[in-house]
């Protein structure tokens, strides 16, 4: 039961600074979110190359610019999080 609460609370936290950084996190109950984002390719592989593994949907029917994460403890999760916000100021992510 713990494990459980433990991946609400981090899948809720994850929720949160999706949304925060401009992106758009689909509803989940599972362990695992599913959020949209510019570049995903770029973003994918800028966060494989820092040490994160993502699944790229970036190929499927109405999720081409999504990608999903597994659920992970809080401290890699705010770790995605600060990589993530990396990656958004780098110049992958100007237009």
């Amino acid at each position: 039961m713990i494990i459980v609460l433990s991946t609400i609370k981090v899948r809720e936290y994850l929720y949160g600074r999706f949304s925060e950084l401009g992106l758009r996190p689909l509803g989940s109950v599972t362990n695992f979110i599913t959020f949209h984002v510019f570049k995903p390719n770029e973003v994918y592989e800028g966060l494989f190359k820092r040490g994160f593994i993502l699944r790229n949907l970036s190929g499927k029917v109405m999720c081409e610019d999504c990608l999903r994460a597994t659920i992970p403890p809080m401290h890699i999760a705010e770790e995605l999080i600060n990589n993530l916000e990396a990656l958004m100021k780098s110049h992958l992510m100007d237009t």
